[in-house]
């Protein structure tokens, strides 16, 4: 944002406490702290979601680009698509350092450590890490990180969908249409 500072014509920052922010705006972009929205993390959301809905029935895991190749639904690129990504966090230091060249992600669980956690992932789930780097190209962190914040995107638009069609169901309201769920619980009531 430092280098667009002169673009920028409008910025806000909605905060949750002096350490956290629900929401940045910036122009005409939002960027949301999911987060604080959802009941649970990106990951539970998405192995319940496994659990109860089969990944051909994931329309949009299934139509979107992380999941195609040559606009075809590659299967084995949308299964990637069903758990949440690692990232080598510890190894990020700066900008330049992401555009470094490398063939693969390292291998060492100490790199994927999870301050937020406090967990070290499995052999298996960094094994799972290495073959998304492989299977999207990926010539360096930065590309990988890119497809992983996709790959968040796609999980969250997917669990969104399918909860936006669980209450149309029960309920026949769009939640689209409501801001909070004051209001939301009210048109129930009706």
């Amino acid at each position: 944002m430092v280098e667009l500072k002169d673009d920028i014509n409008y910025q806000f920052i909605l905060p949750k406490n002096s350490e956290t922010y629900r929401a940045i705006y910036v122009d005409h972009f939002q960027f949301l702290d999911s987060y604080a929205f959802m009941a649970s993390s990106l990951d539970s959301l998405m192995k319940d979601l496994t659990k109860t809905v089969k990944p051909e029935d994931m329309e949009v895991l299934n139509t979107c680009r992380a999941s195609l190749t040559e606009d075809v639904l590659d299967v084995s690129k949308r299964d990637l698509q069903l758990t949440k990504g690692l990232v080598p966090w510890t190894l990020v230091t700066d900008h330049d350092f992401l555009k470094i060249p490398r063939k693969k992600l390292p291998d060492k669980q100490e790199y994927y450590y999870s301050i937020l956690t406090d967990s070290m992932p499995s052999k298996e789930e960094i094994q799972k890490a290495s073959e998304y780097y492989e299977k999207y190209q990926c010539q360096n962190l930065l590309e990988y990180i890119m497809q992983y914040c996709e790959t968040d995107v796609v999980q969250l638009a997917q669990i969104f969908h399918k909860f936006r069609m669980k209450i149309f169901k029960f309920a026949k309201i769009d939640v689209l249409k409501f801001v909070g769920k004051r209001k939301n619980q009210i048109n129930q009531n009706i």
